[in-house]
C-alpha cells in the first residue's frame, strides 16, 4: 500500500523536480529528465497532462506546480503558481530568512529575485541567452571532455574568453584548445564567464544574503567567485528542489523545514 503524499512539482525545461510531503513533513525528493517525464510518466487529455497511475511511489492527495511547463499541467485540483513566487517561498522555507536575494541559474534561463519580509518585491530575469545556464555548462564540459563536477572545480587562472554568446563560446574553446591552452584554465574561464554575467545581475543591489538555487548552484567555482566578491552566499540544502519546496509552502502543506 502506497503512502499518501502531497506533491510540489517544478516542471523545468531540462528537468522536473518533485518534493513530497505529508502531515507537514517532507517525505522524499525525485528528479526526472523533462523529456522522460513527458514520455514515460505522463498521459494527456484535452485538459492537459496527467501522471499515469502507479508512476510515482506515493498516492498523490494534492498538487501545486510551477515552472516552464506549468501551463501543461491539467491535473484535477492542481494549483498553479509562478516560478518566481515558488522560489521566493522555497528560500524562506529552507533558510527561515525573510530578507535576501535569490539567484536561480537553471537549465535554460537565469533570474535574480529580491525578497523582503518574505515576499518577492522585484526580479531580474534573462531567458534570451543561454550563457548563464546549465545547458551552457553541459555544452562546454562536452567540448573540454570533462564531467560537470570536474569542470565546476576549476577556478584558478581562468582563461579570458571573449565570446559572450553560448554558440560562439564553443567555437572559441575549440580554437583555444587547438592552440595548446590548458583545459584547466579554459574550464576556469568558462566558470568565470558565467560569474561575470551573474555579477552584472547581482551587482545592481547592495551586498547581503544571497541564496543560490538551481542546478548551477553545485558549481564550486562560481560560488567561490561570488564569495570572493564579497557576497554572503547561503548554500541551500536542496538548491535544485527549491521551487518544488516553495510550491508545498505556498499551498500551506508544509510550514517549516527539517
Amino acid at each position: 500500500m502506497k503512502k499518501d503524499a502531497c506533491l510540489g512539482i517544478d516542471v523545468g525545461s531540462r528537468s522536473v523536480k518533485m518534493a513530497f510531503a505529508e502531515h507537514g513533513k517532507i517525505l522524499d525528493f525525485l528528479i526526472f529528465d523533462t523529456p522522460k517525464f513527458y514520455r514515460e510518466l505522463c498521459g494527456r487529455t484535452t485538459e492537459g497532462l496527467f501522471i499515469k497511475p502507479g508512476a510515482l511511489p506515493y498516492n498523490i492527495t494534492g498538487m501545486t506546480g510551477c515552472g516552464y511547463g506549468r501551463d501543461c499541467l491539467g491535473f484535477e485540483g492542481v494549483e498553479i503558481v509562478t516560478e518566481m513566487k515558488a522560489h521566493a517561498a522555497g528560500g524562506v522555507l529552507q533558510t527561515g530568512m525573510s530578507d535576501f536575494l535569490l539567484l536561480d541559474l537553471g537549465g535554460q534561463d537565469s533570474k535574480l529575485l529580491v525578497v523582503r519580509n518574505g515576499k518577492m518585491t522585484e526580479f531580474v530575469s534573462n531567458d534570451r541567452c543561454a550563457a548563464c545556464t546549465g545547458r551552457f555548462l553541459e555544452n562546454m564540459a562536452a567540448v573540454l571532455g570533462m564531467e560537470l563536477g570536474e569542470l565546476s572545480a576549476h577556478h584558478l587562472n581562468p582563461a579570458a574568453l571573449s565570446s559572450t554568446c553560448a554558440v560562439f563560446a564553443e567555437t572559441e574553446l575549440i580554437s583555444r584548445m587547438a592552440s595548446g591552452e590548458p583545459r584547466e584554465s579554459l574550464a576556469a574561464g568558462v566558470n568565470y564567464s558565467i560569474f561575470r554575467r551573474v555579477a552584472g545581475m547581482v551587482g545592481r543591489f547592495p551586498k547581503g544574503k544571497l541564496l543560490f538555487a538551481g542546478g548551477v548552484a553545485a558549481n564550486i567555482a562560481i560560488l567561490k567567485y561570488l564569495k570572493d566578491e564579497g557576497w554572503d552566499v547561503v548554500e541551500l540544502k536542496y538548491p535544485r528542489h527549491n521551487a518544488a519546496l516553495g510550491c508545498l509552502y505556498l499551498s500551506g502543506r508544509i510550514k517549516k523545514f527539517g
